[in-house]
């Protein structure tokens, strides 16, 4: 048997420890990286790209709550392995990489973690001036007019 890796928990965790690693930002709170993954994967649907990192797919906004669940549980897997420290503050739980967490991130070298790092980058500076409600009616629009196409 064949062991599933995609849309799994282990594939999610890898691509939010590499959020992590690339991001302007300290701290982050889950959603906000759930959003950044979310838009990394899908960069072509924001204008960041030519294509997405997973390709083309009709229904890529109805997994956002998909992605939202597989995120919760990755979350707590880096943190129980100790690549990522959560701190509590005032907007709730925010999460960083630690140094464990940067060396596993450096020794990535897939053309897939290549392709994740390079859109990753162009994803920050896409939203670095945008705050969690503002990209999520982004998210929500666009789910929409989707929804319309169909």
């Amino acid at each position: 048997m064949i062991n599933r890796i995609f849309n799994t928990t282990f594939e999610t965790s890898i691509r939010l420890l590499l959020n992590l690693y690339l991001s302007n930002k300290k701290y982050q709170t889950l959603e906000e990286l759930i959003i950044s993954d979310f838009i990394t994967i899908r960069s072509n649907e924001f204008g960041l790209s030519d294509s997405n990192l997973h390709g083309v797919n009709d229904f890529a906004f109805s997994e956002f709550p998909r992605r939202r669940e597989l995120a919760k549980e990755a979350i707590k897997r880096l943190v129980l392995k100790k690549l990522v420290e959560v701190k509590a503050s005032n907007g709730g739980l925010k999460y960083s990489i630690t140094d464990l967490g940067v060396s596993v991130c450096k020794s990535f070298s897939s053309d897939y973690a290549k392709e994740y790092k390079y859109y990753s980058k162009k994803t920050n500076s896409f939203i670095e001036d945008k705050d969690e409600i503002e990209l999520l009616e982004m998210i929500t629009t666009k789910a929409t007019v989707a929804l319309r196409e169909e």
